[in-house]
């Protein structure tokens, strides 16, 4: 038989053996679920915090990629921009080309149309 003291009210007061080791079970049972609340709470805050890491990082490489894909489109833009110009350019200076032949060839027209106007005209004044 064990004796114990209240730690509240302090009497003592007798118990046997079996009594005592529910007590002490009691007590280790509810240290164990103390402890193991603890540690529950502890893992739970640790995956929490990781859950945050793992999330904040993947959310930088898509911020990342999209910027990367936003950099690629601009880069697609200027060079669409580019060749739009290059080629509006082009075909201006094939125009050009084209206008300047078609005013040799009008030329090369109004001077064989002046010599045979003069020519006529000079036949026009023989036969007079």
């Amino acid at each position: 038989m064990e004796q114990i003291r209240c730690p509240h009210c302090g009497t003592v007061f007798t118990i046997d053996e079996s009594n005592y080791n529910s007590i002490v079970s009691q007590i280790r049972d509810h240290e164990f679920q103390k402890e193991l609340q603890e540690r529950l709470e502890t893992h739970l805050s640790l995956e929490k915090e990781r859950a945050a890491k793992q999330s904040a990082e993947q959310l930088n490489e898509k911020d990342k990629e999209i910027a990367s894909l936003k950099n690629l489109l601009e880069a697609a833009k200027r060079d669409k921009d580019s060749s739009i110009r290059e080629n509006e350019a082009d075909n201006a200076r094939k125009l050009a080309e084209q206008l300047a032949e078609k005013d040799r060839q009008l030329a090369a027209y109004v001077s064989k149309s002046e010599a045979k106007t003069n020519e006529l005209n000079s036949e026009l004044a023989l036969l007079k």
